[in-house]
């Protein structure tokens, strides 16, 4: 009981900032997550008369808590001071810890990439022969509705109750970023490509613009309402899915394409959520960002522009 009260008393004694010399008056410094410089750590509290057993407690303890510190990023460098038992143990030089990203790219990355191995011409005709012997209907022109639904679902059901990982604001600024990044791709691409569409219509195929519009959605939705539930993930993929091969049996586009887009739709979001704490930043520090409309060949977005100073 002792040993446990001693290391409560160390984490409710733990500053950030200045300390004066009566000790009574404390200047906070804001700060992002620090990590410990224990170079003289151990020592220094041992020359106090400290005990090994509540050292080594008291590093794991402090390691711990100072590093989920998550707050505005200072950049006085003050030092951090240590109180453990009425006395100032030492000054503490801490450096800011370099934060890992939750946000992972492996997946779309293949999925992308299969999508370019997918684009051989002996895959192509397996495609025309099995278009001509298997669908004997169409067009449909549900894809031209599908595509926009999961996008509409992330903005919507945080509005109608489903708990959401971002508020609606940073929602949206997340779908703009998302669908800026993959229709400057999309059409980048198909510009550059220039692909053949499967009924010869034109030469901008690869990839599917449909199918990224619809998974950068489906993304979101996943990012956004997946750990409450997987059936939001499974909607957001399945429509996705959908869209993709509605575009196929309307012969509007290569398997490659769809799988490509597919690709491309959830790396766009993935760097959406990579970029929002940045742009959180600049927009803190009141440096101008605008919205502005993008107009693209048969159709029209948006995209954003900051002005930094």
């Amino acid at each position: 009981m002792k040993k446990i009260l001693i290391i409560l008393i160390a984490l409710n004694t733990v500053f950030f900032g200045e300390i004066s010399a009566n000790g009574n008056d404390l200047i906070t410094s804001e700060c992002d997550s620090y990590q410990l410089k224990k170079d003289n750590y151990s020592q220094n509290l041992i020359d106090k008369n400290i005990s090994e057993e509540v050292v080594v407690d008291a590093q794991k303890i402090f390691q711990g808590e100072l590093n989920g510190v998550s707050t505005v990023a200072d950049s006085t460098k003050k030092p951090i001071f240590i109180l453990g038992g009425g006395y100032l143990l030492s000054p503490i030089e801490y450096l800011p810890a370099k934060k890992k990203s939750n946000v992972n790219f492996a997946a779309p990355i293949i999925v992308t990439g299969a999508g370019m191995l997918l684009m051989s011409s002996s895959i192509k005709r397996s495609q025309t022969e099995w278009y001509q012997k298997n669908i004997k209907g169409g067009p449909y022109a549900a894809d031209d509705y599908l595509t926009f639904v999961p996008n509409a679902l992330a903005m919507g059901l945080g509005i109608i109750g489903v708990k959401a990982k971002h508020n609606f604001k940073d929602r949206l600024l997340i779908a703009t970023m998302a669908n800026s990044i993959m229709l400057g791709a999309v059409y980048g691409l198909k510009f550059t490509t220039n692909v053949l569409r499967p009924d010869k219509s034109e030469k901008d195929s690869f990839p599917s613009a449909h199918t990224s519009l619809a998974f950068t959605g489906a993304q979101i939705m996943h990012e956004e309402y997946g750990s409450q539930s997987i059936i939001y993930s499974i909607v957001g993929y399945g429509v996705g899915a959908a869209t993709g091969g509605l575009r196929i049996a309307n012969n509007k586009h290569w398997v490659s394409d769809v799988v490509a887009g597919a690709g491309i739709g959830m790396l766009s979001t993935k760097l959406a959520y990579r970029l929002l704490p940045w742009i959180k930043r600049k927009s803190s520090k009141k440096e101008n960002l605008t919205i502005l409309p993008m107009y693209l060949p048969k159709g029209a977005g948006v995209g954003l522009a900051f002005d930094i100073k």
